[in-house]
């Protein structure tokens, strides 16, 4: 009965284990299609053997395990490169979109538009006075303008669009990251009993679409668990524990369990999320601001010629320059107040036309910027305050002199004026100082011109402490440009926590200075500054400028400046020479509006226009957007001048430095605007790294040139991602093929596997068919 009971018994077994094998072989057939799904294996093992006897006798079949088919090895790299596929699709899919906006095959394009523009020029100096010529000018001026905007508005819209896909990819990477952990919890029970297969796939599968969206590194536990690291090595997952990223003003912070961050902005490298970021902040960024730069060049180059130029008539009405200040009124803080000339002139014609015929009159400022160093401050003031100190009479400092005279007036804290006011004559040859409201001061000797200005601050016992800084080391990120500093919350410097806001033509920051031993140090745009002493109010400004090597030069508020209302000083009281009488008898008055611009009014019967063919410009009434062509600074508030929608004022002519007085077909303006078509300029182009600063450097080219070489870097940039996205999907194709050929699930080896787990069955079947047939025959032996 025993030996016939073990036969039972290994059928039994065999049956069991054909079966398995059959189930294992119909879940790899229903799976086929399924999106990483591992062929699985049902592994067939000899059950021990008994004793019997002397013998060793075998009991049949068990299955062990049931296996998934995978390399771990070619998994991970598979999920490393669908990570980096992933990245360069989006890259290249918004690239794409970028180049589609600057479509240069289009009639609307940008070089279209700026081709049309010069040409309206070209025909207007032709014919200066002729009407259709100046409406067709405006109008292609307006449309060059609108496309400048609608460049900037799309791109704008472009960088909103990528960083709600980054919000969102954020908020999938932080489900993923959950999903994977909960998994985690299953395959470690599960393990201790079987394999968890089907749980294992799963989680690749999670694993895979995580990787899609963040490069990633993973390490398995002995335990099963898989431990989800990003690339630099910021955990995800551990065990059955997910760290959520966060997101603070567009960057990605990694949290610990700690609560402790790591900004992973700069460090994503793959990915959907790599490939959103190096496009927004890096890609998009560069030509954005390339378009600002150029933009701002050819409205300064513009404004610049437009401004030295008169239309079909002189002003009559008052006018208000389109371009301000500051609170501070100086002319640095103006859009291209750092473009003004010092060595050259502010030059207005004055025509009378009560007379007959017309008289004409000019009135000259001299821009210069005094040489003379005002040091050594001594005395006291009546308390804390502000003095500001404008020359209004220009001399010569220094023996043998011609006493210039400065004007001061006193100011609280927050800027608002006392009303206190007087004014100092420089006679004293021998120690060259002066005395203002009890302050001393010392000025080495040398010219002062009218209109030159400076401000100090004094402290609560009177002193004058004007703030000492200076660039120690570095040069700045961005050549050729002017770093405009305000502060924010004041107080002595090494003594008070001081905010100071900072910003150039592209960046923006804030800086703190802490109190602490002199001299204090700051980071700024690839710079290192020294605040070495001095008491700041809130509201007050100074800036450095750089030059085409990004090498700095500092202008602190006590340094000669020019100011709006130092401006407009000088240009009474030139104005009021001019006409021969006292304060206030110019023929056009020069004020400053409450908004911190400049404002000319001319008097009842008198006109005014700008320069001549014979001044050496300064470009200050470019700077302040007087008779200026267009208003804004870059892509995004260009637009025409709204004051030339009379087109008379469109200026063609220049006035005849002689007479005062121009003709109706003199063209000189109109071709000088026109030839900067072909004028070489200095424009910064930008270069953007994430996790490095971004720099400039400035370029020599026309402005068309410019555009240009912008749309072939471009072309080449988008060229290379493609290539790199061919190559990703290729190396994604070919690592596929690999692992299909070990982990995919082969119909034709499947029905194989049928057949042969079919004919197992069979033959066990026919075992215990056998087995109790000789039962049966025992049982019926009498």
């Amino acid at each position: 009965m025993s030996g016939i009971g073990m036969v039972l018994n290994t059928a039994k077994q065999a049956i069991a284990a054909q079966q398995m094998g059959m189930n294992v072989t119909g879940h790899n057939i229903a799976n086929v299609n399924t999106t990483g799904f591992s062929r699985q294996t049902a592994l067939h093992e000899s059950i021990d053997p008994v004793k019997i006897g002397q013998h060793l006798l075998g009991t049949g079949v068990s299955v062990e395990a049931v296996v998934r088919s995978t390399d771990v090895l070619l998994e991970q790299r598979l999920v490393g490169q669908k990570s980096t596929l992933a990245g360069y699709q989006e890259t290249d899919a918004y690239v794409r979109i970028l180049e589609s906006l600057f479509n240069e095959n289009s009639e609307t394009s940008l070089s279209s538009q700026m081709s049309s523009f010069w040409n309206s020029w070209h025909d207007l100096s032709n014919l200066p006075s002729g009407p259709s010529e100046r409406v067709a000018v405006y109008d292609t001026a307006e449309r060059l303008a609108e496309q400048f905007d609608w460049l900037n508005e799309n791109m704008h819209n472009m960088e909103n669009d990528l960083t709600q896909e980054i919000n969102a990819g954020v908020s999938r990477i932080n489900t993923l990251t959950q999903q994977i952990a909960a998994i985690n919890l299953d395959i470690i029970g599960a393990s201790v009993t079987g394999n968890p297969n089907d749980q294992l796939d799963k989680r690749n599968g999670l694993l895979t679409e995580l990787a899609t969206l963040i490069d990633v590194r993973t390490f398995e536990q002995s335990n099963g668990g898989l431990t989800v690291l990003t690339s630099t090595g910021s955990l995800l997952v551990y065990g059955a524990d997910a760290y959520a990223l966060e997101q603070n003003q567009q960057r990605i912070i990694a949290v610990d369990a700690m609560g402790n961050g790591v900004d992973l902005t700069d460090r994503i490298e793959g990915g959907k999320l790599g490939g959103w970021l190096e496009m927004r902040d890096e890609i998009l960024p560069k030509y954005r601001n390339d378009l600002d730069a150029m933009t701002e060049e050819f409205i300064w180059s513009v404004n610049q010629v437009h401004s030295q130029g008169i239309g079909l008539d002189y002003f009559s009405s008052a006018m208000t320059g389109a371009y301000q200040t500051d609170a501070s009124g100086a002319f640095n803080t103006l859009d291209f107040g750092s473009r003004i000339d010092h060595a050259g002139d502010f030059k207005m014609w004055v025509k009378d036309t009560g007379s007959v015929p017309a008289t004409f009159s000019d009135i000259t400022v001299d821009m210069d910027l005094s040489p003379v160093q005002v040091d050594t401050y001594a005395g006291a003031a009546p308390g804390s305050f502000k003095y500001k100190m404008t020359v209004t009479t220009a001399g010569t400092v220094g023996p043998a002199g011609t006493d210039p005279v400065i004007s001061w007036e006193r100011f609280n804290t927050d800027g608002t004026s006392t009303g206190v006011t007087g004014s100092v004559t420089v006679t004293d040859v021998d120690t060259l100082s002066a005395t203002v409201d009890g302050i001393s001061f010392n000025i080495g000797a040398g010219d002062l011109y009218v209109g030159n200005s400076f401000e100090i601050n004094t402290d609560a016992a009177g002193a004058a402490a004007p703030l000492s800084f200076s660039v120690a080391s570095g040069t700045a990120n961005s050549a050729d440009d002017t770093y405009m500093f305000h502060v924010k919350t004041g107080g002595t410097v090494g003594t008070d926590t001081i905010e100071i806001e900072w910003h150039n033509r592209a960046d923006a920051g804030t800086i703190t200075l802490a109190p602490g031993a002199l001299p204090l140090t700051a980071q700024v745009d690839g710079m290192t500054v020294n605040f070495a002493s001095g008491l700041l109010f809130a509201g007050d400004a100074f800036s450095i400028s750089t030059d085409a090597a990004g090498a700095a030069t500092e202008q602190p508020a006590s340094d000669w400046q020019w100011t709006l209302s130092s401006f407009a000083a000088a240009f009474n009281t030139a104005a009021d020479a001019a006409a021969g009488g006292g304060a206030g008898s110019g023929y056009v008055q020069a004020s400053v509006s409450t908004d911190n611009r400049l404002v000319l009014t001319p008097q009842s019967g008198y006109q005014f226009a700008f320069s001549d063919d014979q001044t050496l410009d300064a470009g200050v009434a470019a700077a302040l957007g007087l008779n200026t062509f267009f208003t804004g600074h870059d892509a995004s508030t260009i637009q025409v001048n709204p004051a030339l929608t009379e087109k008379d004022y469109i200026a063609a002519a220049r006035i005849d430095g002689d007479t005062g007085d121009f003709g109706v077909g003199d063209n000189q303006n109109a071709i000088a605007v026109a030839d900067l078509q072909y004028a070489s300029r200095t424009i910064a182009q930008w270069t953007y790294s994430r996790g490095s600063d971004n720099t400039s450097r400035m370029i020599s080219a026309t402005v068309e040139g410019y555009y240009q070489g912008m749309i072939g870097s471009m072309g080449v940039r988008a060229e290379s991602i493609s290539r790199n996205t061919e190559f990703a999907k290729v190396m994604v194709d070919q690592i596929t093929e690999q692992r299909d050929s070990i982990s995919g699930v082969n119909l034709d080896e499947e029905m194989i596997n049928i057949m042969k787990y079919q004919h197992a069955f069979s033959a066990a079947s026919k075992l215990i068919s056998v087995a109790d047939e000789m039962l049966q025959t025992l049982l019926a032996t009498k």
